[in-house]
Formats: C-alpha cells, sequence, structure tokens
C-alpha cells in the first residue's frame, strides 16, 4: 500500500490493485478491471454504480435519531483501526505486522 500527496493540481487519482483485478478513480471517473466481471476491461469509466449515499455526518445523525442507515458495525470499525495501527507500526518498525482484529 501506498499513498502521497504531491501536486495540488491533480484530482487524487486512487489505485486499487489485487490479484484478481483492479479499480482506479481519476477525475471522478471509476475505471474497474477484472477477467470475472463481464465489460469490466478497464478501458472506459465504469457506470453501473448504486445510487451515493448521503454525507457521512448525515447518516451519522439519523443513526442518532434511531433511523436504520448503513453504517458499519462496531467491529467493523475497530478491525479497520487495527489494520491501520499495523500498517502505521509496520511501516515505523520496517517490518510485517499482523492486524490485531476481533
Amino acid at each position: 500500500m501506498a499513498a502521497g500527496w504531491v501536486d495540488i493540481f491533480n484530482t487524487m487519482p486512487i489505485l486499487i490493485a489485487g490479484t484478481e483485478g483492479q479499480v482506479y478513480v481519476n477525475d471522478g471517473q471509476l475505471y474497474f478491471h477484472s477477467q470475472h466481471v463481464e465489460g469490466a476491461d478497464g478501458k472506459a469509466p465504469w457506470t453501473d454504480l448504486p445510487p451515493a449515499l448521503p454525507h457521512a455526518f448525515d447518516l451519522f445523525l439519523d443513526a442518532v435519531l434511531g433511523k436504520d442507515v448503513p453504517l458499519v458495525s462496531a467491529k467493523e470499525a475497530a478491525d479497520r483501526v487495527a489494520v491501520m495501527e499495523a500498517l502505521y507500526t509496520a511501516a515505523k518498525t520496517n517490518s510485517w505486522v499482523k492486524p490485531d482484529t476481533l
């Protein structure tokens, strides 16, 4: 995993790659490549997406009001924090660190 912010005029492209495919977001367009999904050749923007969710703070306020909203569970949040902690520790110690997930 790598991250950087070196050009304030670039629209912050994002690349997520794995052994089975990749997703690239640039200038608000998502490109998806996978041999397992028909039409996902990564050459044209992928538009078969679900509708955007409201802003995260609006979702949080709805949850406080008792509404059913698509938020992550406490376990999912804790697991994500554990992964980030492992990434920071690995970078600091230059070693592999297994996340301490629940």
